[in-house]
Parts: C-alpha cells; sequence; structure tokens
C-alpha cells in the first residue's frame, strides 16, 4: 500500500535504492501516467523503492494566484490515481513562500540526496523544480555524477501531433466542453466530485428531482447539459443527466451542477458524489416557459438513456 508523507521531516531514513521522479500531477494524466509507469519499470528491475515528489498546494496558487488554473482533479483524487500506479511512497510537499525560496541546487541536496538518498531519479519531459524554476534535468544529471544517482529523462507523450498536458485538457473541457476528447487524454473520463446539498426545489416540482452538488472539484467544464455516469455510497453507477450552469430559465446567475438519476429515487442529501461525464449532450439555453424547459428536459433524458445504454 502507498505511503503519504506529508512533511519533509517525516521522510523515513534508509528507503531502498528509491527511484524518484517529481511534478504536480494535476490531472494524473495519459503523459503522467508514462511517467509513472516507468518509475514502476525502473524500481522493479533495480530492486528499489519508488518515490513521487509532488506538492499542494499547486505551486502557482502560492507564487502567481490571479494566474492559477483550476485544477483538473483534487488533491485527494490525486493521491488516488498515483496510487493506482502501484508507487510505494508519495512526498507531498506542502509548497509555501518559504519552500519557494529554496534553490535548485538546495532542492536536490537537501531533499533528494540527503533526506531521501536517490539512487535513480526520472525526470518527466517538463521537469522543473527550485526558485524561479532553475533545476531542470540537465542539472539533475551533473549532480548525480557527483551525488551518485542515475537520471533519466523522458520524451513528451504525444497524442496525435499534440503533447498531453494538463493545459490541453483544461481547453478541451472548458471552451467546447468536449469531455469525450479530455478523456482520451486522461485515460478515463473527466469526473465531477462533491456533497450533496439541498437546492430549490425546483427539479422535483416540475418532475424531474435532481441531486445538487456542492463540488470539491475546480475545474467546470463549459456549461450544457451532459451524459454521465453517477456513484454515491460507492454503489453500482447510475445514468445521470447532468446539467451545468445558471439555470437562465428561473432567472438564476449562480453557477449549479444538478444531476438527474435516471430510475433513482433514493434519499442522498449529505452524501458523496462522483459523476463522470461521458459525452456532451447539448449548450444551456434559456427557454421562453417551464413547459419548453420540461419537454427538452425530457428529451435530454432519452437521449442520455439511449447514449449509456
Amino acid at each position: 500500500m502507498m505511503q503519504i508523507i506529508h512533511q519533509l521531516e517525516d521522510i523515513p531514513s534508509g528507503l531502498i535504492r528509491p527511484v524518484v521522479t517529481l511534478g504536480n500531477f494535476d490531472g494524473v494524466h495519459r503523459g503522467h501516467q508514462q511517467v509513472l509507469a516507468r518509475l514502476r519499470e525502473v524500481t522493479e528491475a533495480r530492486g528499489g523503492t519508488s518515490v513521487v515528489i509532488t506538492f499542494r498546494p499547486h505551486p502557482i496558487k502560492i507564487l502567481h494566484p490571479e494566474r492559477a488554473p483550476s485544477l483538473i482533479c483534487t488533491y485527494d483524487e490525486k493521491l488516488a490515481l498515483i496510487g493506482q500506479s502501484g508507487v510505494d511512497w508519495v512526498v507531498e510537499i506542502p509548497f509555501d513562500r518559504d519552500f519557494s525560496e529554496w534553490s535548485a541546487e538546495r532542492f536536490i541536496e537537501e531533499l533528494l540526496v540527503n533526506r531521501i538518498g536517490a539512487a535513480f531519479v526520472l525526470a518527466g519531459p517538463d521537469c522543473h523544480f527550485g526558485k524561479n524554476r532553475r533545476g531542470d534535468a540537465r542539472m539533475l544529471s551533473e549532480h548525480g555524477n557527483a551525488n551518485g544517482f542515475d537520471v533519466e529523462t523522458l520524451e513528451p507523450h504525444v497524442d496525435g501531433d499534440q503533447v498531453v498536458s494538463s493545459s490541453r485538457i483544461r481547453q478541451l473541457l472548458t471552451t467546447p466542453g468536449d469531455v469525450q476528447s479530455a478523456a482520451a487524454l486522461l485515460g478515463r473520463p473527466f469526473s465531477l466530485r462533491g456533497v450533496v446539498v439541498k437546492g430549490d426545489q425546483r427539479g422535483r416540482q416540475i418532475g424531474v428531482p435532481t441531486a445538487n452538488l456542492r463540488l470539491a472539484t475546480e475545474l467546470v467544464p463549459a456549461h450544457g447539459v451532459y451524459a454521465a455516469w453517477a456513484t454515491v455510497r460507492n454503489n453500482e453507477p447510475n445514468r445521470a443527466a447532468v446539467n451545468i450552469g445558471i439555470r437562465p430559465t428561473f432567472g438564476k446567475d449562480q453557477l449549479s451542477v444538478e444531476a438527474h438519476l435516471l430510475d433513482f429515487d433514493d434519499d442522498v442529501y449529505g452524501e458523496s458524489m462522483q459523476l463522470d461525464l461521458i459525452d456532451r449532450v447539448r449548450e444551456e439555453v434559456r427557454f421562453d416557459g417551464i413547459d419548453a424547459l420540461v419537454a427538452q428536459i425530457h428529451a435530454d433524458v432519452q437521449w442520455v438513456r439511449e447514449r449509456l445504454r
């Protein structure tokens, strides 16, 4: 089982031949999965211990909060996905202003060499670390020669003619709401996670009850209606028609995420829910009246039923 370290001083001494990689791993997409798969290969070949170094919060949220991206997955979801790759240890560094002042040389010497005792460092295609991102694969190689660890640098993972990246996935989700293309780059459907809370009961009043989510996920796809698999209480997934938007027909202007679970009527208030978005049904539009809205909702539900048959 993967062990998680949240403080540098808690890193255990005496790890056996540590094989280390580092990065933010937002989304744990197919490019990240390539790095983690290679990490496992090297670890097994060397009879060592695999170690992933990552950061919480994302460094940009501390250094340039005005430019910070919405994260594709929650921190806990990221750790769970990394764990699925068979990693032995994760060091989740609390990133703050003090740590941001660490030079690249200090990062290598104090963290990789003295605390972890790295025997091998796997550098992803966008490997940068230390103050002003001065550290890179070349610096790792130079210090590896002096400190007894080997370094391997991976090429970017390419899909078609484009590099798989977190920023590309964000663009696909937020501009056209292309959850299918995003899923191809993630290697799984994009998920929204949150807790079901009471809404204004509009859905129940018009005969289409919905579960209102208070989101834990930061990144929200383009407004519209989506076909999704909804999982609650770790039960089997249910087909769901999900509306993401501001509900303009009711004159609302606040974002809401509402899921109508097909053939399901249990009380799920207060429960955690995961929505795996499979396809986009349509964009969000304003209807002239409730009757037109209800007719469209029923058409959407039928579309979802067929799409997820």
